[in-house]
């Protein structure tokens, strides 16, 4: 009997059809792991300024905090297999002419703009299908252990990807990374049909939903999307737990996403009196203390309380958020970066199964879209506030403060007994 009859962090790759989904999803996350950095760094070059940057990145984010709702009508009234096929060849043919276009000396800042553009749009279907999709492919008590390997692949590509596009562009060339990246989106497509050739079996869970026909779009108009991105929104607000928690999770990232995103170069620099090194430690620090989190995990047979010890890793994530502001040697950076993506992980790990256990299956991708795109909503306004009180108060007040706030948040939302009883 193999190994992975043994361990339960791979119980969800007795079904054949994640482990298609998984494989070619941890290909995929690589390849964009690649592009991401690739894709800043030649803008730069191209056009020599930061502002011309920052709106190739908001061209590729913005569609997806438009269009993610949708993507979540899209998931939950058509076939999940078929949005996630559709999209990964679309993202790889965009990719793909990115680097043909560079390969041939032809590349443009506007054609930057528009085929990330296009790729931000196409990609914003993918994300609710493929969080909304595992209950339909393992059993219940296997989803932990789906979620556990999902996060393990995205890990793997934050600590792989920038070391691999830095050699790939150093020896290959920015067009080398894209044709890479064009590449693992096609090979994700493969694993998707593959899916779909798969016969019905023990091991495949709803296998005939994978198969549902398409004829649901010709009755979808603009209208009926958006009563049915009501629908799901109603029902999110029928749902204490789920609706208080969403907002909790948005205003906390205030607190602790703004912080780490736009005041730690700062932080770094003036109060721990280091380089760019700390930097890279700490997002390495933080990956390897979320990997250990995911592997205890999905290690875990089923627990009780999972929406409690969700809340109570989340405030020790944030104290991690006060304890980078309050210490001032760099080793204190290392040692909480493990600790904040250990506990991290945990909570980030837990929410996924409680969302896919508890919402129903037709508007599981609906809620999963709005769960998705909530913190992204106000970044905007986190980022601006931690770049101004940084400027103002110093970065190390940013992060004690900040984390207290997303602190205070937690401990308010646990008042709630749907909360703190949640299996």
């Amino acid at each position: 009997m193999s190994i992975i009859r043994y361990l339960h962090l791979t119980r969800a790759l007795h079904s054949r059809a994640f482990a298609l989904l998984w494989l070619g999803q941890t290909v995929s996350v690589l390849g964009n792991a690649v592009f991401l950095l690739a894709i800043g760094w030649q803008t730069l070059q191209l056009t020599h300024s930061a502002t011309a940057t920052a709106i190739v990145e908001t061209a590729g984010m913005l569609p997806g905090v438009v269009l993610l709702v949708f993507g979540g009508v899209a998931a939950d009234r058509l076939p999940r297999r078929l949005i996630m096929f559709l999209s990964d060849i679309g993202c790889g043919l965009a990719v793909l002419l990115i680097a043909f276009l560079t390969w041939t000396h032809d590349l443009h800042y506007w054609h930057l703009v528009g085929l990330v553009g296009f790729f931000g749009i196409t990609s914003s279907f993918f994300g609710p299908a493929y969080a909304s999709i595992s209950p339909q492919l393992v059993d219940k008590d296997a989803l932990t252990s789906a979620n556990a390997l999902r996060g393990l692949s995205r890990q793997l590509s934050g600590l792989l990807g920038p070391l691999l596009s830095v050699s790939m562009i150093s020896f290959g060339g920015f067009a080398s990374v894209y044709a890479f990246d064009g590449l693992t989106f096609l090979v994700s497509a493969a694993c998707l049909h593959l899916m779909y050739l798969l016969p019905p079996g023990p091991d495949t869970v709803n296998h005939g939903r994978l198969k549902q026909n398409s004829g649901a779009i010709k009755h979808h108009t603009l209208g009926l999307i958006i009563v049915d991105a009501r629908d799901g929104l109603r029902y999110m607000m029928q749902v204490p737990w789920l609706w208080i928690s969403e907002v909790v999770f948005i205003m906390a990232s205030l607190g602790i996403a703004a912080p780490v995103i736009v005041a730690l170069p700062k932080l770094i620099t003036s109060h721990y009196h280091a380089g760019a090194w700390l930097l890279g430690a700490y997002v390495t620090a933080r990956a390897i203390g979320s990997m250990l989190a995911i592997l205890l995990v999905g290690q875990l047979s089923r627990i009780r309380h999972r929406g409690l010890l969700v809340y109570l890793t989340s405030i020790m994530s944030s104290m991690g958020v006060v304890a980078l502001g309050w210490f001032s040697v760099p080793i204190a950076v290392i040692i909480v970066g493990i600790f904040m993506g250990f506990f991290g992980g945990l909570a980030d790990t837990w929410w996924p199964v409680l969302i896919q256990e508890y919402v129903p299956a037709d508007k599981l991708g609906r809620v999963s879209s709005v769960d998705q795109m909530g913190a992204s909503l106000i970044w905007p306004l986190g980022f601006f506030l931690a770049g101004e009180l940084s400027d103002t108060l110093g970065p190390s007040w940013v992060f004690i403060v900040g984390g207290l706030f997303s602190v205070l948040l937690r401990i308010c939302a646990l008042s709630l007994r749907d909360i703190r009883h949640l299996e």
